[in-house]
């Protein structure tokens, strides 16, 4: 009886020593983009993988960033680096982690191990240019907040082009002449270089919804008015934000019986 005892301790014993063990092994972040990336052509970013048989070729800068205590995201300088108080946490390049069949994809994944701390405010910044003073272009995702176990997807956050201008002051520019502010595309995420990509008020159905894509980080408000002249702007529905992008219906929920009038806002709140 004795004997049982003492094995029994010692294999308690050695359990809890594994299991500290194992508690201290850290844990990495994994960052993928599950579709191809494009640069405000469309065409898709460029980088070949290391193992295929064409050698590597270092495809576009991709930086995975810290929001800093603020917890939005900055602007970049003109110059491409991070902005305010956010700051490098690591970089990859297009192509790297993915297989030979993906090749120029506009594909890339990579892990920060250790992972940044649980809680860590971040998101995926890419440029059209795997040279930083080379880049013309650049497109981000919305915020992931770490946890254990979790991976980012920025297919997911809402990053699918390099379409901001770099070099220029996004929140006087219009670098493609529509009316809009490059910085405004940027809250929209559509094309800053394409004069015909632009945020619009989808086309509501006689019921009074609204069906549209919207983009991970941002809210949408549909608004009413019973005249344009004057207007007087009431909320029927919001989205709040949206953690993922996804098509959205916003629906007014009110039958009308005289001409109203519609208008759709979008707000990106995780801008600074």
């Amino acid at each position: 009886m004795i004997m049982k005892k003492l094995i029994l301790i010692t294999l308690l014993s050695a359990c809890a020593f594994l299991s500290n063990t194992w508690a201290q092994i850290p844990y990495a972040l994994d960052i993928t983009c599950s579709i191809g990336l494009f640069d405000e052509a469309g065409n898709t970013l460029p980088g070949n993988n290391p193992h295929i048989g064409a050698g590597y070729v270092a495809g576009d800068l991709v930086q995975l960033i810290d929001t800093g205590g603020n917890g939005l995201i900055d602007l970049p300088t003109t110059d491409g680096n991070p902005g305010g108080d956010d700051s490098l946490i690591a970089q990859s390049h297009i192509g790297k982690g993915m297989l030979a069949i993906f090749a120029a994809s506009g594909r890339f994944s990579f892990s920060v191990l250790p992972a940044p701390a649980e809680g860590t405010r971040c998101y995926v910044r890419a440029f059209n240019h795997h040279d930083l003073s080379s880049a013309t272009g650049w497109g981000q995702s919305a915020i992931h907040v770490v946890k254990k176990g979790h991976s980012l997807d920025v297919s997911q956050l809402g990053l699918a082009m390099t379409a901001i201008p770099k070099g220029v002051d996004i929140t006087t520019a219009d670098s493609d002449g529509d009316g809009q502010k490059d910085i405004d595309e940027l809250i929209a995420n559509t094309n800053a270089l394409e004069a015909g990509d632009e945020f619009s008020t989808p086309l509501v159905a006689p019921d009074g919804s609204a069906e549209f894509f919207a983009e991970a980080g941002r809210s949408y408000r549909l608004l009413r008015s019973a005249s344009l002249s004057p207007a007087d702007w009431q909320e029927v529905d919001n989205s709040g934000v949206l953690s993922t992008s996804q098509s959205l219906t916003l629906n007014d929920g009110t039958e009308q019986e005289d001409t109203v009038f519609y208008r759709l806002e979008v707000d990106y709140s995780e801008l600074n």
